[in-house]
């Protein structure tokens, strides 16, 4: 003999499998966003720097505390705000840098 199961209380049954979806999907998302928190991949945060008149690089990467080389710091600042050469930065301009090297 054959089982077969009604459903009494259809809305109650498909507001539950909506709490289990979106449970489900809260927990993929939160598991997604420790792993780049993790693995360096994300939630960076970064200082705010305007550029002055005369301002280079490797004078604003040189202010910057840390003890990683300065060329490092400069390509992670040119990274960041999109600059390709040296040359694209100007007075008023303002660049990201990142708190964490």
């Amino acid at each position: 003999m054959k089982t077969t199961y009604i459903i009494v209380n259809r809305g109650k049954f498909i507001r539950s499998i909506t709490l289990l979806s979106v449970l489900f999907i809260g927990i993929l998302l939160m598991a997604t966003m420790i792993g780049n928190y993790v693995s360096g991949k994300g939630l960076d945060v970064y200082a705010e720097y305007e550029v002055q008149s005369g301002d280079r690089l490797w004078e604003i990467a040189g202010k910057v505390d840390s003890d990683e080389d300065v060329r490092k710091i400069v390509h992670t600042i040119k990274r960041v705000n999109n600059i390709s050469s040296e040359e694209y930065i100007y007075p008023g301009q303002v660049l990201k840098i990142p708190y964490t090297f």
